[in-house]
């Protein structure tokens, strides 16, 4: 004979209700919360995961900033040397030579995508990228374009030649990007610093930009 178990339920108000729950049913109970709890535990450290930011490619991005600003001064103080009557005349020309650093290190985040996994690898004369992209408001689809240039070490901006369907993109909720460009002329694994993603949505605003140093995304 199986053995069964009286569950009671009575309040003031109301007349007392009994279940008889046999073994299957409290196994199958136990069975579902657990499952729950897991899949709430597993929810939250993915969401952990999502929104910690990438510390070491932090930290190459503050290293390419300090690089590139150095690089800014020794240029300044090739381009405009002291004690002569010509420095006035340097000075004039150095100021459309120099690199747009306040461009090319500045960072906009709106909060309307998120980037995780960004990875890059160069063969012979083509770089091989590879990110994804979420969207928190998953109550209506994300879309737009994308920007990606390289910096060279000595400060400027070469952007790559991309396809029309790695021009733009529509995301719901997420969607893993990759894209294979040749380098720009001239340009070879010696000559580069560091690359630079920028995202505009559907009315060309600026949504996210940021600058990453090669050496923490090349693999």
């Amino acid at each position: 004979m199986t053995k069964k178990y009286n569950l009671l339920v009575m309040s003031n108000e109301s007349d007392v209700f009994r279940f008889q729950l046999g073994p299957p049913v409290i196994l199958a109970v136990l069975a579902v919360l657990s499952a729950l709890v897991i899949l709430s535990a597993m929810g939250v450290y993915l969401g952990i995961q999502l929104l910690r930011p990438d510390s070491s490619l932090h930290r190459e991005t503050r290293e390419l900033k300090a690089q590139l600003q150095e690089t800014q001064s020794e240029l300044e103080r090739l381009q405009n040397p002291s004690g002569s009557g010509g420095a006035g005349p340097a000075r004039g020309r150095s100021a459309g030579d120099m690199p747009e650093l306040a461009d090319i290190l500045s960072r906009v985040d709106l909060n309307q995508a998120k980037i995780a996994n960004l990875r890059a690898t160069l063969a012979g004369q083509f770089l091989s990228l590879s990110f994804d992209i979420s969207n928190p408001d998953i109550s209506r689809p994300l879309k737009g374009r994308l920007e990606i240039s390289l910096i060279t070490r000595n400060g400027k901006r070469k952007e790559l030649e991309l396809s029309g369907k790695d021009k733009t993109y529509l995301i719901q909720r997420y969607k893993s990007i990759q894209i294979r460009s040749p380098l720009p002329d001239g340009l070879g694994r010696d000559d580069l610093f560091g690359l630079r993603l920028v995202l505009f949505n559907s009315s060309e605003e600026v949504i996210f930009s940021e600058t990453f140093a090669l050496s923490g995304l090349l693999s």
